[in-house]
């Protein structure tokens, strides 16, 4: 087995077919399973396991090769009651952030995967932040429409913003 640091918040863990078999874990690893492999495997190294983590599993010929990583940082989401509103936010925010933009009962949702000191505080004037976000946007992603899954900031910039000419 091999584990190598690839930053200080993710490792590389290389399990070759006879390690596997050795520790008895079934050829069809679940996620579930790996995550408690690479928490075991972390002990046994002498490092802490993150409490929650993303996983990423890859085999070759029976060798196993595990990424792990603490899970995203939490999730920022704001409410508007317009649409331009929400547009208007996203013009107002630096490109990049990781976002989604949701509607349901005539609401628009801004969705950013940032920790809390990364969220942009031009959002506070445009719209109203929601408290333990993730529960409402299990919810919004069930019952609501996702209108941009990925890059809303960017795609919103892209298509509202002042960078095009604008034909009169």
């Amino acid at each position: 087995m091999y584990i190598e640091t690839v930053s200080p918040n993710a490792v590389a863990i290389c399990l070759l077919k006879e390690e596997i078999e050795l520790r008895g874990i079934a050829q069809s690893m679940s996620a579930g399973s790996a995550r408690e492999l690479v928490r075991q495997v972390l002990r046994e190294a002498g490092q802490e396991p993150w409490q929650d983590m993303e996983i990423e599993l890859f085999s070759r010929d029976g060798d196993v090769l595990i990424m792990a990583r603490p899970a995203a940082g939490g999730c920022a989401l704001f409410v508007f009651s317009a649409g331009e509103t929400a547009v208007q936010a996203a013009l107002a925010c630096p490109a990049g952030l990781p976002s989604s933009l949701l509607t349901q009962d005539g609401r628009y949702y801004l969705a950013l995967r940032c920790d809390e000191q990364s969220v942009p505080n031009v959002l506070y004037e445009y719209g109203e932040a929601i408290p333990k976000a993730e529960r409402l946007l299990a919810h919004l992603r069930e019952h609501g429409a996702c209108l941009i899954d990925s890059g809303a900031v960017d795609a919103l910039k892209g298509w509202f913003g002042g960078d095009r000419k604008r034909q009169t």
